[in-house]
């Protein structure tokens, strides 16, 4: 999968987390600098891994779980 040529204020995931650890450089590079990523993640509150991840480009915010997916913005 490629990444998109264009740069965005906001970019919004939602999708299982793996698929979202998978992705993560190519949403991370969707984000024009200063944007945000939001994302949702199934199975409940993001794994520090997932987060790992996403910490190398961003800053985290958890906004909660709804219905089994984890909300958070970075």
């Amino acid at each position: 999968m490629k990444a998109p040529k264009i740069q965005a204020d906001v970019v919004v995931s939602n999708i299982l987390a793996n698929p979202l650890k998978v992705l993560a450089p190519m949403l991370a590079k969707a984000v024009r600098p200063g944007g945000q990523i939001v994302a949702v993640g199934g199975a409940g509150s993001p794994s520090e891994e997932t987060l790992a991840v996403y910490r190398q480009w961003f800053d985290i915010d958890i906004a909660g779980e709804v219905e089994g997916w984890g909300i958070w913005r970075a």
